[in-house]
């Protein structure tokens, strides 16, 4: 008894730490004790210990460290790192977040496209810039401002095509033959449709030509097109068939009118001109939405004719003679 007896005074007569309220509050309450800053740190404090400490481990000292590394007080000798770490080098972070400039060798945003999207790698940005552009050059567009995007707007198909004795395509048409051809010497009439469309994974201007025959069976031709401020040309895929450019192409309604009212652009009509200058001859081929109610059984062509048809037809013969 005696021992725990001087235990207790031995304890009273000592500074204990818990006595002090705020020490135990640190302590007991909080979990934490105190740093070397006379802090109360650590536990669920949410205070690191020593961290009032300066880069001279002075507590709530003025010592800094600048970008090179170098602890003073001195602001005025301060050197800073750029992004590349080079002292007071020039380098900076671009927009898609790359170091550029400088020592580093790279332009600053090469690895964004015309529309802002930023691309990892040259060989990714190689592949994949500017696929957000529309066939008009637009970012985000809708293909309604230049004739290379109405063309991928709706299925054309066929309606007619008139033939002039002159170059300018000028009075009254010679010959006219409707939506719905017969070949002579050939009981199965047809009519054809056009699509026009881009293969944004090839990166290529894709048509195809669709032939629908009167006893219901179809069959499909295609190939690639490009097309420049007034024509349009189009490049069969299998040599067999042949290729063909027109002078020019028009649209009863042009992306003016489209900017203002889309509908007018899916559901429009396109013109394909051919002038022969030098056979004084000129052809139009017209193209718009399919409308059962409007089809009109054509006239059969004489094989003599062949060589005034466009390619659209003239292949379509190939076929057939096959």
């Amino acid at each position: 008894m005696k021992f725990y007896y001087y235990l207790f005074l031995f304890l009273l007569g000592c500074e204990n730490p818990l006595i002090n309220n705020d020490n135990k509050n640190c302590i007991i309450e909080l979990g934490g004790f105190y740093d070397d800053c006379n802090v109360c740190s650590g536990g669920v404090t949410g205070h690191i210990p020593n961290s009032d400490k300066d880069c001279n481990d002075v507590c709530f000292g003025s010592f800094t460290l600048d970008g090179c590394g170098v602890c003073d007080d001195n602001f005025d000798n301060d050197c800073i790192l750029d992004c590349n770490n080079i002292e007071n080098g020039s380098a900076i972070w671009d927009d898609c977040g790359n170091c550029v400039g400088g020592d580093t060798g790279l332009i600053e945003n090469s690895l964004m496209d015309d529309c802002g999207n930023c691309f990892d790698s040259d060989s990714d940005f190689d592949q994949n810039a500017n696929l957000s552009k529309d066939l008009c050059g637009v970012c985000n567009g809708d293909n309604i401002s230049c004739n290379l995007g109405l063309l991928t707007l709706q299925n054309w198909n066929f309606s007619k095509i008139e033939f002039w004795n002159n170059s300018d395509c000028y009075g009254i048409p010679s010959y006219i033959l409707n939506d719905i051809i017969c070949l002579e010497n050939n009981d199965n009439c047809f009519s054809y449709m056009i699509n026009f469309s881009v293969d944004y994974l090839i990166g290529e201007l894709i048509f195809t030509q669709t032939i629908n025959y009167q006893d219901g069976t179809d069959e499909v031709l295609s190939g690639q097109w490009s097309i420049d401020s007034q024509g349009i040309c189009l490049d069969y895929t299998l040599e067999e068939y042949q290729d063909e450019c027109y002078d020019l192409i028009n649209f009863e309604n042009n992306y003016f009118d489209c900017e203002n009212n889309l509908s007018l652009c899916q559901d429009n009509s396109v013109y394909f001109i051919s002038k022969n200058n030098d056979n004084n001859q000129c052809s139009k081929e017209s193209y718009n939405l399919y409308d059962e109610e409007d089809s009109i059984l054509g006239k059969e062509i004489p094989l003599v004719f062949y060589e005034k048809l466009p390619a659209f037809i003239r292949n379509m013969i190939i076929y057939n003679n096959k």
